[in-house]
């Protein structure tokens, strides 16, 4: 509005406009009004092509912070009238809670190649915005299962529950994970050549598992391969295991200086795989 003023002023535009203004046969205080009125119109159409441009300038002046635009995407208290409306968009968050998860579980094993601090931050921004969806969907969540029926109520305290199992994974990775990281980085060791593979893939494996429980969750058909696969990843696991300890018996530096790290991260990926998997138990059909 100010450059629209400085402009309309300082050519002689202004002389025109009030000529206009006052070729209309009416009262001053109605030309006072048109003038406002017309001046506001003409200034809107001509800025109008510019508004990008002047948003993005704006943005660079005042910008916003990344985690300030992060919010539950579908979740209102007060307009879903219908419970069953209001369980699809609860069911939506959760999935993209899920995804969150599972893209920290594929950055996770980098952490114990290099440390990076920016792919830390990254991490824990996740696990932050996995907590967010966590709180914000359950108490949506617990207010439509005190207006439901009991079969509905068991439905959402389901969903809860696998939401639950989601936040407490990502916490694992923050927490735990992170830790064994920094842990390794600061006393400077390195895992032997064959250990480091066995632990790189780790979390293919797990992320296998993760997505066939996610799977599982909207199709409870699927609950048995789930079940399965958490099998097979217990089972390498406890192979991987058996391969440290052979190198331990060998007298392998690297894997005696890396013991406790290795295998607490073999001991912090199954778990996170369980907590996962769990809800897959409860599904399956009978």
């Amino acid at each position: 509005k100010t450059l629209s003023v400085v402009i309309f002023l300082a050519t002689p535009l202004h002389e025109y406009f009030v000529h206009f203004i006052g070729g209309f046969d009416t009262t001053i205080a109605r030309n006072i009004a048109n003038a406002h009125l017309l001046f506001n119109l003409i200034s809107a159409a001509v800025f109008f092509p510019f508004i990008k441009p002047a948003a993005r300038f704006i943005e660079k002046l005042f910008p916003k912070d990344p985690k300030e635009d992060f919010t539950a995407e579908y979740l209102n208290l007060n307009n879903y009238q219908s419970t069953a409306l209001a369980i699809s968009y609860a069911h939506r968050e959760i999935m993209r809670c899920a995804d969150i998860v599972l893209s920290m579980i594929v950055d996770s094993v980098k952490l114990f190649d290099h440390v990076d601090p920016a792919m830390i931050e990254s991490i824990k921004d996740r696990d932050n915005k996995v907590d967010y969806l966590y709180r914000e969907t359950k108490m949506f969540l617990l207010d439509h299962a005190n207006k439901s029926n009991t079969a509905v109520h068991q439905n959402i305290m389901s969903m809860i529950m696998f939401l639950s199992d989601l936040e407490r994974a990502a916490d694992s990775i923050d927490i735990n994970l992170i830790t064994l990281a920094i842990k390794k980085n600061s006393l400077k060791l390195e895992f032997s050549h064959e250990g480091w593979e066995e632990i790189n893939s780790i979390p293919a494996q797990v992320v296998r598992v993760s997505s066939m429980a996610i799977h599982a969750y909207n199709n409870k058909e699927m609950s048995e391969e789930c079940i399965l696969l958490k099998r097979e990843l217990a089972k390498t696991e406890i192979s991987l295991r058996e391969h440290h300890i052979e190198r331990l018996n060998r007298g392998l530096r690297e894997s005696i200086n890396t013991s406790s790290i290795h295998l607490d991260l073999l001991s912090e990926y199954k778990r996170i795989a369980s907590l996962l998997c769990s809800h897959a138990y409860n599904i399956r059909p009978s």
